[in-house]
C-alpha cells in the first residue's frame, strides 16, 4: 500500500497502521523493528511535502512508543522529532504533536522529563495565540446578543458557527493542548512549570466557549491545576465560570454540565476545599 502505485493514500494507510499498533497494545512488539524506522522515516518528511502524512506518522510513533520495549537512544529519538515537529504553524501537526504526547504520559516513559523544556514552550505558544474566530465572535457578541440570548435581527447563530468551524483545526489544536495540560498534572507533575499560573490564567478563560470540546479540556486542564497546585490565582474566576456552564450558560451543552460535575466529584474525591457556595449551587 505504500508502493508508488498504491491508490490509497499514504497518509490513510498511516492512520491504519496508527490504530492497529493501538489496538494491538504489547502484541504489536514481533513488528516492531519493521515498523518503527518507516515510521520514523515518513514522520521525518517537511510538512511542506504532506502535512496529513506526517501528522498521523506522528501520532503512529506515539503509539509505538506505548507499546513497545525500544531502547532508550531510540525513545530519545523519537521523542526529540515528536516534539520538534511542534514547532510549526500547521494545527494538524501542532494536534498531533499533543495527542501524541498524552499517550506518551499514559505509558509513563521516563525520557520525556528530557524534554520538558522544549515541551512547556511549545504549550505556552499554542495557548496564547489568538484564536481568529474567537476575535470575530466577540465582534458578534458585542452587538448579537441581547438578554434573551441572539438577536435574530442583528446577528444569525449559524453564520457564528460557520466562524468556528472555519477554524475548527486551530480549536483541535487549543483543545488537545488543553488536555496534554491536563494529563501531564494527572499522569506528570514533574513535567510542569514550577509556576503554572500563565498556563491556568488561559485555561481558566478557555472554560466558556461555544465549542464543547475546548470548553471541557479547558474545565479538566484547570481542575488538575488547582487539585496539584497550591493558592493559585484566579480560581475564583474558575469557579464562577464553572457555575456559568453548571447553569447552561454561554450555549453549552449536556456534556459540558456533565463535566463540570465530574470536576466536583474530583474535587470531592481529593478533599479540595471547596467555597460554600460552589456546594450549594452543585
Amino acid at each position: 500500500l505504500l508502493t508508488p502505485d498504491s491508490h490509497v493514500p499514504a497518509e490513510k494507510v498511516f492512520d491504519v497502521i496508527s490504530a492497529l499498533v493501538f489496538s494491538a497494545g504489547e502484541d504489536v512488539a514481533p513488528f516492531v523493528d519493521a515498523l518503527f524506522p518507516l515510521i520514523v522515516q515518513t514522520a521525518s518528511i517537511p510538512e511542506e511535502k504532506d502535512p496529513n502524512l506526517k501528522a498521523n506518522s506522528i501520532e503512529a510513533l506515539s503509539h509505538i512508543l506505548r507499546f513497545s520495549n525500544l531502547t532508550d537512544e531510540l525513545v530519545n529519538q523519537a521523542l526529540s522529532l515528536i516534539v520538534a515537529s511542534g514547532q510549526t504553524n500547521d494545527f494538524d501537526i501542532r494536534s498531533s504533536v499533543m495527542i501524541s504526547l498524552s499517550n506518551i504520559l499514559a505509558h509513563k516513559l521516563p525520557q520525556i522529563l528530557n524534554f520538558a523544556d522544549p515541551i512547556q514552550k511549545l504549550i505556552y505558544v499554542y495557548i496564547s495565540e489568538a484564536i481568529t474566530s474567537e476575535k470575530e465572535l466577540d465582534q458578534y457578541q458585542s452587538s448579537g446578543f441581547n438578554d434573551d440570548g441572539f438577536d435574530d435581527e442583528d446577528s444569525d447563530f449559524d453564520e457564528i458557527e460557520s466562524i468556528f468551524a472555519s477554524n475548527q483545526n486551530q480549536l483541535n489544536s487549543r483543545t488537545n493542548t488543553f488536555l496534554l495540560i491536563k494529563n501531564i498534572y494527572k499522569l506528570c507533575p514533574q513535567l510542569a512549570l514550577q509556576d503554572p499560573s500563565l498556563w491556568f490564567k488561559f485555561s481558566v478563560s478557555s472554560m466558556i466557549t461555544i465549542n464543547e470540546d475546548l470548553s471541557i479540556a479547558a474545565t479538566l486542564a484547570s481542575l488538575y491545576m488547582l487539585l496539584n497546585v497550591k493558592n493559585l490565582p484566579d480560581s475564583a474566576e474558575f469557579f464562577e465560570k464553572l457555575k456559568i456552564n453548571f447553569e447552561g450558560g454561554s450555549a453549552c451543552g449536556p456534556s459540558v454540565v456533565s463535566c463540570c460535575f465530574k470536576a466536583i466529584r474530583r474535587f470531592m474525591e481529593n478533599d479540595y476545599p471547596l467555597p460554600e457556595e460552589v456546594i450549594n449551587y452543585t
